[in-house]
């Protein structure tokens, strides 16, 4: 049983490189193992860069795709055409809706199974759905939320694949920037000028940030448990929250430091005096035991 050294997926048994990532399996066949049936008749394992073959039950799929949609376009004409008059009912929008269905299940079918790929043109299908359904009556009002949501899904939870060096680097820069403009777009579409983004939005950012960025520090300069991971997230949650209470009361120049977010800075102090207590033991053990060994 072999697993990718990039990404952990397991390995099919005589596979030349990864299927999520496509890192080159660099291993003898006795870790790989022999070749089997592929999972998907018709996909061709031994190149990196060929694309999936035609065969009899793809073919058979696709054509009975297509003929659904064509048999519904059909049905939503002569729908339309009997509803003539009535603007009950628009034909042209589930047409649209059928195209775009049929686009994703062919998408499937015709194109690489790799994640980066797939995840790309269901991303782009999303979108331009969206904005078809919103923008049909030439006005757009609600669409660019979900589309920008999309956006930021993408640079988050695909770029990161599509590059070859550097991934964890550039992604989490493109993360941070992604949700930045996102909260930017947001403010902008809500009206009245920039009134949170920048007294609110973007400090809270900042904090949540920094946070991060400590947190992988840690993985730097130790060996952090599980727990310790999933508890400092908790915390780095709760300051974000706290922040952004805090920020907002600073905007509305209050008296008050926090409004409502009392507790939750009692969470996070007590999380984070945990977590340094824990760190500290760990020194401090570490220490003693390297002193006994000499």
């Amino acid at each position: 049983m072999a697993y990718c050294v990039r990404c952990g997926v397991k390995l099919e048994p005589g596979a030349t490189s990864c299927p999520l990532c496509q890192t080159e399996v660099i291993a003898t066949p006795d870790v790989v193992g022999k070749s089997t049936n592929p999972l998907f008749p018709g996909v061709v394992t031994d190149k990196k860069d060929d694309y999936l073959k035609i065969d009899k039950r793809r073919k058979g799929f696709s054509e009975l795709v297509i003929t659904f949609m064509v048999i519904s376009i059909i049905i939503l004409l002569i729908t339309g055409l009997a509803f003539k008059g009535d603007n009950s009912f628009d034909h042209w929008i589930p047409i649209v809706c059928v195209l775009f269905g049929g686009g994703y299940l062919l998408t499937l079918l015709y194109s690489k199974l790799s994640y980066p790929r797939l995840a790309t043109v269901y991303t782009l299908l999303t979108i331009g759905l969206l904005l078809f359904l919103d923008g049909y009556d030439l006005r757009f009002s609600w669409a660019l939320y979900p589309t920008s949501a999309l956006v930021v899904y993408w640079v988050i939870g695909v770029m990161p694949w599509i590059l070859k060096s550097n991934r964890v680097v550039f992604g989490s820069i493109g993360g941070v920037v992604s949700i930045a403009l996102f909260l930017l777009v947001v403010d902008a579409l809500e009206g009245g000028g920039l009134l949170w983004f920048f007294p609110i939005a973007l400090p809270t950012l900042a904090v949540v940030v920094v946070g991060f960025v400590l947190l992988a520090l840690r993985f730097r300069i130790g060996d952090p448990t599980m727990t310790e991971l999933i508890l400092s997230i908790i915390l780095i949650a709760s300051v974000g929250v706290g922040s952004g209470d805090f920020f907002t009361m600073r905007a509305l120049q209050a008296d008050q430091l926090v409004s409502w977010s009392t507790y939750v800075w009692i969470v996070a102090a007590c999380l984070g005096v945990f977590l340094v207590a824990v760190a500290t033991l760990k020194k401090v053990r570490m220490y003693f035991s390297n002193k006994i060994r000499a």
